[in-house]
């Protein structure tokens, strides 16, 4: 059924890929013609602050890396401690029905 999906996606991600391109393209023609020169100025502002988040995008992605490493360790550990803890409290009524039985 997934791969059923992702044929009928596909058509769909490959147009996606040149339109758009096209869509930025037009979309800055419209507003350069509207606004003149100061649509330039607009794009490279534009650019620029996309250039400077870059790398405080990628330290926040290290940190959430190691985020979710952490909360991977805390999950299975959690796991770990409640499996324990139905043993224990299997085997201990497990004695409680036993001894009940024997009255």
């Amino acid at each position: 059924m997934v791969d059923a999906y992702r044929i009928g996606e596909f058509p769909y991600w490959v147009h996606q890929t040149w339109t758009i391109g096209l869509q930025i393209c037009l979309a800055f023609l419209i507003i350069y013609y509207a606004m003149g020169t100061a649509a330039i100025a607009a794009v490279v502002v534009i650019v620029l602050i996309v250039l400077a988040n870059y790398p405080a995008a990628k330290l926040q992605h290290k940190y959430l890396a190691k985020l979710m490493a952490a909360q991977d360790r805390r999950l299975k550990a959690m796991a770990e401690a409640l499996t324990n803890m139905k043993v224990l409290w299997c085997s201990h009524f497990l004695w409680l029905s036993a001894f009940l039985r024997s009255l």
